[in-house]
């Protein structure tokens, strides 16, 4: 494996329990549909740390995927006993952030909504973009506040318009 650089990889899903005895993990996808993170490559693995910015990737060399009964599963170069494999339980999964193909005019990746400044109609700040969540209707806007946290549905009813990393504009007012 190969040390990378943090600020260059998206974190795209991550490895869950071992599968089997010879090496291969289950893994969950963070992506949207979930069999895109099968096409991606190369993967790089790291343990969740703190600070995005301090994780130490390592870009994995040789790679085994494979979708069977409607998961996702993988195994690594160096994975090859369900020992080694339990090894690497809850490890983060990233690409390249360069790999990910370019967002049509009126799409975005959420890690590119995070920091962005939320604006009302009314020209109220409400603050910066912490967190993005899928709901199981639509996707959810988590914003930090000074009093508390506030919780913006992202549907275009309430999201007006979304310049990523500049301003997310919304129908949306501080007391809600």
């Amino acid at each position: 494996m190969t040390r990378v650089e943090s600020q260059d990889y998206v974190v795209v899903g991550r490895v869950s329990k071992p599968f089997g005895l010879k090496g291969w993990s289950r893994i969950t996808s963070f992506t949207d549909p979930p069999d895109n993170i099968l096409s991606y490559r190369p993967w790089a693995l790291a343990r969740e740390s703190e600070s995005e910015s301090n994780t130490e990737w390592d870009e994995v060399k040789d790679l085994q995927t494979k979708c069977q009964s409607g998961g996702y599963f993988a195994r690594f170069g160096e994975c090859r006993s369900r020992t080694q494999a339990e090894a690497i339980t809850g490890v983060l999964i990233a690409v390249p952030r360069a790999t990910l193909p370019i967002p049509e005019s009126d799409e975005y990746y959420w890690f590119e909504l995070l920091g962005t400044k939320v604006v009302n109609l009314r020209g109220q700040a409400l603050g910066c973009v912490e967190e993005v969540f899928d709901s199981g209707a639509h996707s959810v806007l988590r914003i930090e506040t000074d009093n508390d946290d506030v919780m913006i549905p992202l549907v275009p009813e309430i999201t007006r318009e979304v310049k990523p990393g500049e301003q997310i504009l919304v129908d949306w007012e501080l007391d809600w």
